[in-house]
């Protein structure tokens, strides 16, 4: 039952978007503290009887810690569990993981971008950049200031083709001399 839980949660995690075993672990965990509450306390309470308490909870799962039956993580997930309930564990997880949730997230969207760029060389101008087809990003040789006053500059920047070219430094020398 424990399997087959974990199982489903690191399908469903990478499904998701995020890691099978992190998936896994999480779905482990939310059942061994499940299987463990029902070995302490005989499942379901009959009702006359008193249910067990917090700290008997976290006893038992101390001992269940110390005797290599759950894991550390599983221990500090149950602890969450018990003290700031189902809500609390969730905001435990995505703090415990958040670098590499927004890693995923990030990393993600750049290698999509990534996978479509390709290094451009300007022998003419002396430079290289990378093009990402509708933006290129450059580093090379170019004339700023007018074709008959202006000077040639080595300089980065970005080009839209069709739209833009050598921003922002083309557009600040219009603006210094004025021309629209």
């Amino acid at each position: 039952m424990i399997g087959g839980g974990a199982l489903s949660g690191g399908i469903g995690s990478s499904i998701s978007g995020g890691s099978f075993w992190k998936g896994f672990g999480i779905a482990a965990t939310v059942g061994v503290v499940n299987h463990a509450g029902g070995e302490l306390f005989g499942g379901t309470n009959p009702p006359n009887e008193i249910p067990p308490s917090a700290d008997d909870m976290k006893a038992y799962l101390a001992g269940e810690w110390m005797n290599g039956t759950i894991t550390r993580q599983e221990y500090l997930n149950a602890i969450t569990l018990i003290d700031d309930g189902a809500w609390g564990l969730v905001q435990q997880v995505i703090w415990n993981n958040k670098t590499d949730i927004a890693l995923t997230a990030g990393g993600v969207g750049l290698l999509r971008i990534l996978s479509k760029a390709r290094l451009v060389q300007y022998p003419n101008a002396g430079g290289y950049g990378i093009d990402f087809g509708k933006i290129r990003i450059d580093w090379h040789r170019f004339r700023i200031g007018g074709r008959k006053t202006g000077s040639d500059v080595n300089l980065p920047h970005v080009d839209i083709p069709g739209k833009t070219k050598h921003w922002p430094w083309h557009q600040l020398s219009k603006w210094w001399r004025g021309v629209k």
